[in-house]
């Protein structure tokens, strides 16, 4: 969750470089919790854009992700062409160790496919190229690799003791990963050798391990789906409250455009209203008075003498005012 946030945070303001270098930490996690599409998926761009750019070290870097990939996905032909393909970019720029990592690699895809002897010229041509001072983590992988190719050329014993001269470097490294390869290892050339007990222990080892692994990758694989549901909830409910708030923008928007309006109206009807209050009032004035002297004339008189006749009459009033 961690990754998949800086990622996101570098792909708006982050550099290029750094951008490439999350993405390829992001493709190694879900690696090791099994989610193989998802790697390729990463990598591929990221292979692509260094090979455009010139980067070779990155792009071997890139592309020894999906040679794993492919392998672990058992596309072994890809991934054989994946390893070799490291292996050139890596001689071209003098890296011996990583053409023995590229070496190693296609060392165990020729033992899955029973070409043994291959699988040795591999081995010894990848331990030719390093030493225990170079990288001793690698070292022990080459000689559990050797061990299993002995195995696979009939030579046990030989095998029993290569694995057994690398055990205590292995087992201090704490590494389930490498303990179980170890293991397995052991347990072929024990039985190879008629010593089922030492291979039955092994494997009996070996399996907890995977057992341990296995959980652990389906636990770290619930929680990656589970944060990509809550996230996609949580964009999804982000985006509604947007629209809700874009929506009720608009009304309110809407609904002062529909008071101006009224406003308008109301004052343009006040305007009209008086203009005509005060029109008729200038028409009664000329209608009832003189033009030249501006006293009342005979119209006015008798519509005044109407009315206080008619007030006369309601009161009971017999005489008439002078």
């Amino acid at each position: 969750g961690d990754l998949q946030q800086a990622c996101a945070i570098l792909s708006r303001s982050g550099t290029r470089r750094d951008r490439q270098l999350c993405l390829g930490h992001l493709a190694n996690h879900y690696r090791r919790v099994g989610d193989y599409d998802e790697v390729l998926r990463l990598l591929r761009p990221l292979r692509d854009s260094a090979r455009q750019g010139g980067e070779t070290y990155d792009e071997s870097i890139y592309l020894y992700g999906m040679a794993q990939t492919l392998d672990a996905l058992g596309r072994d032909a890809e991934a054989l062409a994946a390893f070799r393909e490291v292996a050139t970019l890596n001689l071209r720029l003098s890296d011996t160790l990583g053409v023995s990592y590229a070496e190693i690699a296609m060392a165990r895809i020729q033992l899955d496919a029973k070409r043994a002897a291959d699988a040795m010229r591999l081995v010894e041509r990848a331990r030719a190229r390093v030493d225990r001072t170079t990288d001793p983590r690698h070292v022990d992988d080459l000689e559990v690799t050797r061990a299993e190719a002995l195995v696979a050329l009939g030579q046990p014993a030989q095998a029993t003791g290569v694995l057994r001269a690398v055990e205590g470097s292995i087992r201090a490294r704490r590494s389930p990963p490498i303990i179980e390869h170890w293991l397995r290892a052991y347990a072929s050339a024990a039985g190879a050798s008629s010593q089922w007990r030492e291979a039955f222990q092994a494997l009996a080892e070996a399996q907890q391990i995977d057992d341990q692994l296995s959980s652990q990758r389906r636990s770290e694989q619930a929680a990656r789906l589970r944060a990509q549901f809550n996230r996609a909830r949580d964009a999804e409910e982000l985006a509604t409250l947007r629209r809700l708030n874009e929506q009720g923008r608009e009304l309110r928007r809407t609904q002062g455009v529909a008071l101006v309006l009224f406003l308008v109206l109301l004052l343009a009807a006040l305007a009209f209203a008086v203009r005509k209050i005060r029109q008729a009032r200038r028409l009664q004035a000329l209608a009832s008075t003189d033009e030249l002297t501006g006293v009342a004339n005979r119209r006015a008189l008798m519509i005044w003498l109407e009315e206080d006749f008619a007030r006369t009459r309601s009161a009971g009033e017999a005489t008439v005012r002078p």
